[in-house]
């Protein structure tokens, strides 16, 4: 097992919040790792990026909306610093080691970083491989197993258990000894119309078997266990720009997956089926995108669906409720069960919005809920006090964000002026009664496209812009 595989099973088994202690951290390095895994150069060095604050800076960086590469190089860099180490390389690889431990960057990412880095790393191989039938019990190293079939999915982006890597060692060796027969189609002369290789389009055999164990095996940087309480899977019509179209059941919907041919195919299909209309919630990474959208945890009033990609593996899944008797937060537990790609954001992502909220809330006191409003990229409730609550939200668009800030503040009783932090001017701000008698106070940057109403809900205006003048006690 790789060191950030390791890193990733050490996170699943005592938590997280292992890599935020450097002692606590250290002695679970000690305690976790054996002698193969990592030199003691390499725990130095993952201990010291806990303990200098490379880590915290690249997961801050990163929860504010930051690319994965920007996070790591810049934390890395620091790291290099803050250690008097010219090996820049290093402390990159090492916050790449630490992403992929906590979710946040893929195999690839981690190799690409690691061959940059000037000290030899070892790792664990996997274990032999056994030969089926007659050869039962005669181990087959995995190194001379004939190469996997290049339309294979990409590493997987969150997790990576070696069960997928052994099957697949297996069913090849299998070819080879000749105990199965299974259809495996190998790069050969596709390479002249665009292989994996080249990153954009992804090639795959015909009859691809759609037992639950090859299905889990196949879409596994999907989804860890994608087939997790799935009854069956069934071959679809492919449209164009898919490999391959698989509708599974399980006891409330169906999960659909799809394999395209090129990441403009995944692009296309992704533009299709997610959006900033009121309702739905969305996340954008990297890694991938997620949405969900219909009933909500609190309504039943419209199906329910949840979609999610993989940018990598060039792949999909999509959930899909059989009728109103399943809301969103039931299809979001059972994503979570499966352990998909991207993450279902539950907190504040946009780095604007986070940084105008800062000024006036904790981050760690605010939700994401649905979008209540058209054209809204992420909406969060806060709680800044035990009267005082905020909704807050950001615009994709100046068009969407104009569009609400006349629409919420366009009535006569509601004049607008300006607001200032320091010297520096922001944006608008205005004070109203609703119809129920709750005082609210908006205000918003146009900067960021983002957007705070704070309400109190004895009506007291005077109550609440004394809150608002030392929000945080300051």
């Amino acid at each position: 097992m790789e060191l950030h595989e390791s890193l990733y099973a050490l996170g699943q088994r005592l938590g997280r919040e292992v890599f935020e202690d450097p002692d606590t951290f250290r002695g679970a390095l000690d305690d976790f790792l054996d002698e193969e895994s990592a030199t003691t150069g390499d725990i130095n060095l993952l201990v010291d990026a806990v303990r200098l604050g490379a880590f915290s800076s690249m997961t801050s960086m990163l929860g504010s909306g930051a690319q994965l590469s920007a996070a790591v190089e810049e934390a890395g860099n620091r790291l290099a610093r803050d250690r008097g180490s010219a090996d820049v390389a290093g402390g990159q690889w090492v916050c790449a080691v630490l992403a992929f431990a906590i979710g946040r960057a893929s195999d690839s990412d981690v190799r690409r970083y690691r061959t940059q880095h000037a000290t030899p790393h070892r790792s664990q191989p996997l274990p032999p491989t056994q030969l089926p039938g007659p050869s039962q019990g005669v181990p087959v190293p995995p190194e001379h197993a004939p190469p996997l079939p290049s339309w294979q999915p990409g590493p997987l982006p969150r997790k990576r258990k070696t069960w997928p890597i052994i099957l697949a060692a297996a069913a090849a060796v299998a070819v080879v000894a000749g105990g199965t027969v299974a259809v495996i189609t190998t790069q050969g002369d596709d390479d002249k119309d665009g292989g994996s290789a080249d990153g954009g389009k992804s090639t795959a055999p015909t009859e691809l078997p759609v037992d639950l164990e090859s299905v889990r095996e196949r879409y596994s940087a999907l989804a860890y266990d994608v087939t997790d309480d799935v009854d069956e899977c069934a071959p679809s019509d492919a449209a164009d720009g898919t490999v391959e179209v698989l509708e599974c059941g399980f006891d409330d919907g169906t999960l659909t997956l799809t394999t395209f041919e090129t990441s403009e195919d995944l692009e296309a299909h992704r533009a299709a089926n997610t959006g900033t209309a009121a309702g739905y919630r969305l996340s954008r990474t990297d890694v991938g995108t997620i949405y969900s959208g219909g009933a909500s945890a609190e309504s039943k009033e419209e199906i329910a669906s949840l979609y999610w990609d993989s940018t990598e593996a060039l792949q999909s899944g999509t959930y899909v409720a059989a009728s109103d008797s399943l809301n969103v937060k039931e299809l979001v537990e059972q994503y979570d069960e499966i352990d998909g790609a991207v993450v279902y954001p539950t907190k504040p992502e946009d780095a604007g919005l986070i940084d105008l909220a800062g000024e006036f809330v904790k981050i760690k006191d605010c939700e994401r809920t649905q979008n209540f409003e058209d054209g809204e990229l992420e909406e969060s409730l806060c709680f800044a006090s035990d009267d005082v609550y905020i909704y807050m939200g950001v615009f994709e668009t100046q068009r969407d964000f104009k569009a609400y800030r006349d629409g919420r503040l366009g009535e006569d009783s509601n004049p607008v002026r300006s607001w200032s932090l320091g010297e520096v001017r922001q944006g608008g701000l205005s004070d109203f009664t609703t119809d129920e008698g709750v005082a609210v106070r908006y205000w918003d940057r146009p900067e960021c496209k983002c957007y705070m109403e704070a309400s109190l809900e004895s009506g007291d205006h005077d109550a609440l812009e004394a809150w608002w003048e030392a929000p945080l006690g300051s």
